[in-house]
């Protein structure tokens, strides 16, 4: 019960960051886009990450390219740095056109 709790929690804020992608608190929308990337670069979370209302993935690109703020674009390219680590998700940022490198040991 209490996992659930959290579960749901965790996916109202990533969903909220997802659908208010301009919000001018960018401390609070860094951290919720951190807490994709982690979630996307493992088996779970990406099972979550892919389960979500909104498109995660596809606003973090968006976020990377077009976002109106250096230090959001900059956080949003660290992300999809830790996300590329793991190959689903590797395989699903190719779908959007986003190159990454390949890793050894994934």
């Amino acid at each position: 019960m209490q996992w659930d709790v959290q579960k749901r929690t965790k996916l109202s804020f990533i969903n909220h960051a997802c659908l208010h992608v301009e919000t001018d608190d960018l401390k609070r929308q860094r951290f919720a886009l951190w807490t994709i990337g982690y979630m996307a670069s493992s088996e779970s979370g990406f099972a979550i990450i892919n389960s979500m209302e909104c498109d995660a993935l596809g606003e973090v690109i968006r976020l990377a390219t077009t976002s109106r703020y250096m230090s959001v674009r900059g956080t949003c390219l660290y992300i999809l740095g830790l996300m590329s680590s793991f190959k689903k998700t590797r395989i699903k940022l190719r779908q959007y056109g986003w190159d990454t490198a390949e890793y050894a040991n994934s």
